[in-house]
């Protein structure tokens, strides 16, 4: 399995055709795939609203799951929204919303986007609850697909300051702690995030190790499983 975190595809062409060179490369070599949320800049998953770079990266995707019979697992992210369940008839195998345990490479693993992991962080808590509540999903089911993509934009620049502890002091470390041990409880050997950007593995006492995986769009970076199970970090196959 092929792990892909981040990717925020949709604001620069030259990691767009790379991740869509990548998707194309795990089908090729037989490798199912995992997407760790926020797999484009900012994105409204019903195909209406997509953009044209949207679309190209959802085509591989289809191609890697029907063609090459690969399993597709989406976790979603922070910027993910409108994400259904009618997205696994061409795209998923598998949407996750929430922590669930998932069997990588043999290993169980307590699998999240991670946005959720820093209870202090209440600008984004507030943010999380208004973008995600019954009257904001109603109202983005129902605009017409221009101005849910113009819509779409402004919320990009709206999640722009929020959330961004890496950048402001470090990583949420008794969230994290809290999420290995979590993760022990429901009998995973690890817990694996995205959303944090840098690539870390965090001891935590009285659970298991938190794996954080780094971010595709800045580190031209996945995660793949290896011997025993283990997660290897790989960079980008070189460009044709």
């Amino acid at each position: 399995m092929w792990i892909i975190a981040d990717s925020h595809a949709g604001q620069d062409p030259a990691s767009d055709d790379a991740l869509c060179r990548l998707i194309e490369t795990a089908a090729a070599e037989s490798t199912d795939l995992l997407f760790l949320g926020d797999l484009f800049v900012v994105w409204l998953g019903e195909p209406r609203f997509w953009t044209h770079r949207q679309e190209e990266v959802m085509r591989r995707i289809a191609r890697a799951r029907r063609v090459h019979r690969r399993r597709t697992t989406f976790i979603v992210g922070n910027r993910d929204y409108l994400i259904t369940p009618a997205l696994r008839t061409n795209y998923f195998d598998a949407i996750h919303t929430d922590e669930t345990v998932l069997d990588i490479g043999g290993v169980p693993t307590l699998v999240v986007h991670g946005d959720r992991t820093n209870p202090s962080d209440r600008a984004y808590a507030t943010w999380y609850g208004l973008s995600r509540n019954f009257a904001t999903t109603w109202l983005l089911q129902h605009l017409p697909g221009p101005l849910g993509r113009e819509l779409a934009f402004r919320v990009e620049a709206k999640l722009r300051p929020t959330n961004r502890t890496i950048k402001d002091g470090g990583l949420p470390m008794p969230g994290l702690f809290a999420l290995g041990r979590r993760a022990k409880a429901l009998g995973a050997q690890r817990a694996l995030i995205g959303h944090y950007h840098v690539h870390r593995v965090i001891d935590v006492p009285d659970g298991v190790p938190v794996i954080i995986a780094p971010a595709w769009y800045e580190s031209r970076q996945f995660m793949r499983t290896g011997k025993d199970g283990d997660l290897v970090l790989e960079n980008a196959p070189p460009s044709p």
